[in-house]
């Protein structure tokens, strides 16, 4: 809440409110995210570019499956 205040007193409006579960599996070089949103389960990999690269070939053979577009314009698009 007390960072709400701040935001609010910057300048900037809620425009998205959702709840989502979300578990975070580690190894040193990347940090996945799997994340149970109401408009699907998506897994969010971060880390240094050569070990996402590798990862993303490793994860995922299609890369027309990789969602590019961020959660509000997915939540958007959900409702």
């Amino acid at each position: 809440i007390q960072m709400e205040s701040i935001l609010r007193n910057l300048g900037y409006q809620p425009v998205l409110s959702m709840i989502k579960q979300r578990e975070i599996w580690r190894r040193p070089e990347l940090v996945a995210c799997i994340d149970l949103t109401p408009f699907g389960c998506f897994l969010e990999v971060e880390g240094e570019a050569s070990a996402l690269k590798l990862a993303l070939e490793t994860l995922c053979t299609d890369p027309g499956r990789i969602e590019k577009r961020d959660y509000p314009t997915l939540y958007e698009a959900h409702r």
